[in-house]
């Protein structure tokens, strides 16, 4: 007959297997990241939707939101932030919308990194202009399942620098002015060098990566010059007016230095000519631009000007 104490061990030996079990047993959330997905998404479309009433878009918001923007002190309530959404209503509205970098889903929240893109417009009939933004954003889960946003942290990006990184004529982007006053001219009389003071040149990038502006207006006669490049033909297409008749029209090649060639006809220049323009870089902040003029048959008429260009401000 077994002993008690033996009698016990033997019936410790076969709980503690159960014990193991229990203890093993694993929290079923009650969320999926599925789910909410579908609900931050619905949620990032609201504050997107800027037709809708301002009750309906400050219902995602938590009653304790916190909203960090760059450069700004933080709102703390959903009182402060609803005066500040009116308030930039007030000036203009913003076409947007937000995408979704990453969702990480918890039991109290769901975490988001994004970004937005989009395009404001001012209430006085001013430019629109692009903008975009990286984001953080916490929405508080609460006890019925829904979510709101809890917390949000954002900056702004310069797109004008994310743009000029990829323009094609990133090199000529920027100011300029003649290198010592320098110029070298012969518009009949011989060769001339002369001193032209106060020559200023702004370059810069428009909306795309394949254009450029320069618009010339230290010395008349002023004038811009507009520059497109086509990149499936290589080409670069060229547009100019100075004064009040001198029109260019040509197109030319842009090489792998950033160095163009043109072959640019002018409207108050005789009829078949031509006037080819080379712009070569020296360095990074200088480039040699000369002009030679060309007779119908392709022939060199003694006719050109020149000078080096050095950047004064990016």
């Amino acid at each position: 007959m077994r002993s008690f104490k033996s009698q016990f061990i033997f019936i410790l030996l076969l709980t503690c297997p159960f014990r193991g079990l229990s203890q093993k047993i694993v929290h079923k959330p009650s969320y999926s990241v599925e789910d909410d997905t579908q609900k931050v998404k619905a949620i990032l479309k609201n504050i997107d939707d800027y037709k809708l009433d301002m009750d309906t878009k400050m219902s995602v918001y938590d009653d304790s939101i916190v909203h960090m923007a760059q450069g700004n002190p933080a709102i703390t309530n959903k009182t402060d932030l609803r005066k500040l959404l009116e308030a930039e209503a007030s000036y203009g509205h913003s076409d947007m919308t937000h995408e979704i970098v990453t969702l990480q889903s918890y039991d109290d929240m769901v975490l988001t990194r994004g970004r937005v893109k989009g395009i404001y417009f001012s209430n006085n009939g001013g430019a629109a202009f692009p903008f975009e933004t990286n984001n953080v954003i916490i929405f508080k889960r609460k006890k019925d399942g829904t979510l709101k946003v809890s917390q949000v942290i954002f900056n702004r990006i310069a797109l004008e620098n994310v743009n000029r990184e990829a323009n094609i004529f990133k090199k000529y982007i920027g100011e300029w002015a003649l290198k010592d006053d320098n110029w070298t001219q012969n518009w009949g009389n011989g060769t001339e060098e002369i001193k032209i003071k106060n020559h200023h040149t702004i370059n810069k990038e428009l909306n795309t990566a394949n254009s450029l502006l320069s618009v010339i207006d230290g010395t008349p006669p002023f004038g811009h010059i507009f520059w497109s490049y086509n990149p499936v033909k290589n080409e670069v297409n060229h547009l100019s007016s100075f004064g009040t008749t001198r029109a260019g029209v040509g197109k030319g090649t842009l090489n792998e230095k950033g160095d163009v060639s043109l072959k640019v006809s002018f409207a108050d220049e005789a009829e078949g000519t031509y006037r080819l323009y080379t712009y070569k870089w020296v360095s990074d902040n200088e480039y040699e631009l000369k002009s030679t003029q060309y007779n119908s048959k392709n022939e060199p008429t003694g006719f050109y000007y020149g000078g080096n260009f050095v950047r004064i401000n990016r």
